[in-house]
């Protein structure tokens, strides 16, 4: 299943019901399961945990197969792009394209724009990727997964690739009208 051409502008809050395990939110969507792709979305909207035990993020909260790492069952998130505060009073795992990409799965040609603040209780994440301890980050909060041409929007050189790519491929996607805050083409 793929979800495409999907975008949020609302705010997003939940809160988890006492006794019930990690739940999963995102601008787009929650969870990420076997075969699924999220392609060509964005959020604009604010995504907020009132509650611990979180995984959170701007496109998606949680990306994983089923059963542990099976390639074949890998999830993606391609061509997307994140502008909105996330925010965990103490999330498990957050961050501004995905909470938490596991095994084989992937993040590609995507950013977080660098007006987007990243929290996970009174830390503000500083790092892209999060690391033992430290399970918040300004693209993914916990990375286990594969990323590619995946950056925050000021560092110039490698979102203007991502962006503009000079392929023909990539140019069916990306705008090239405004390298300032790209857009998909098909938001216009």
């Amino acid at each position: 299943m793929t979800i495409y051409n999907c975008y949020n502008t609302g705010t997003i809050t939940a809160s988890k019901k006492s006794g019930v395990g990690e739940t999963d939110i995102g601008g787009i969507t929650g969870r990420l399961r076997e075969y699924t792709s999220a392609s060509y979305c964005y959020n604009l909207g604010n995504v907020i945990s009132t509650s611990d035990g979180h995984h959170v993020g701007g496109i998606t909260g949680f990306s994983g197969a089923n059963g542990g790492a099976i390639q074949e069952k890998a999830n993606k998130i391609e061509y997307s792009y994140n502008s909105g505060n996330i925010t965990s009073n103490n999330g498990t795992r957050v961050g501004g394209i995905c909470g938490a990409n596991y095994n084989y799965c992937s993040i590609t040609d995507s950013y977080v724009s660098d007006t987007a603040v990243i929290k996970r209780g009174t830390g503000i994440a500083s790092i892209n990727y999060g690391k033992e301890g430290y399970f918040y980050g300004r693209i993914v909060g916990r990375q286990l997964g594969n990323v590619t041409n995946v950056d925050i929007l000021q560092e110039m050189p490698n979102v203007y690739y991502v962006v503009n790519g000079l392929t023909d491929e990539k140019s069916k996607y990306w705008s090239k009208d405004n390298v300032n805050e790209p857009k998909l083409l098909w938001e216009k």
